[in-house]
């Protein structure tokens, strides 16, 4: 649904195939008939499609690995054979060992966001935000007119590094 021009062979796929959902249908054939396939047919229609990304979050929260296993696997297959295809997945997860061990691969970048730092961009948004409570509750108002600053800099602090 939100990449219209592939939602017609997804159906078509489950309309081939009406068990293609089911527990016992490996992951493995799921993401070459849902995904995989799906793309390559809107991407030899249209070769020049501009790219798309999928986005897979939380990756390290699944509990199955031998599923996260064939996840990466196939995945990485798939790109050794279709290299040029304009289609990439950005993988937003800790990286735990067992994921690590099958990325370190030449086509796949690994990066740590968290060396990055976001405190900055955390603690900008959260000034704001009580900037605006502030702005639209009077009690908030009052409070900060008889006490001074309102959040104190130590408590805004720990809120964006619990953040």
């Amino acid at each position: 649904m939100a990449i219209p021009r592939v939602a017609p062979f997804v159906r078509a796929a489950l309309d081939a195939d009406q068990g293609l959902l089911a527990p016992e249908v490996s992951l493995e054939v799921q993401l070459e008939r849902l995904v995989f396939d799906p793309f390559n047919a809107i991407f030899s229609e249209t070769p020049d499609i501009p790219p798309y990304l999928i986005v897979i979050d939380g990756l390290d929260e699944c509990e199955d690995r031998e599923d996260v296993r064939l996840f990466l696997e196939t995945t990485l297959n798939y790109f050794q054979s279709n290299p040029l295809l304009p289609l990439r997945f950005f993988i937003a997860s800790r990286i735990e060992q067992h994921i690590k061990d099958l990325l370190e691969v030449d086509e796949v970048t690994l990066d740590d966001l968290v060396s990055r730092g976001s405190d900055h961009d955390i603690e900008t948004f959260i000034r704001k935000s009580f900037e605006d409570a502030a702005r639209r509750n009077r009690v908030i108002r009052e409070y900060i007119r008889h006490h001074g600053g309102w959040p104190l800099p130590n408590d805004l602090r720990v809120l964006s590094e619990h953040i």
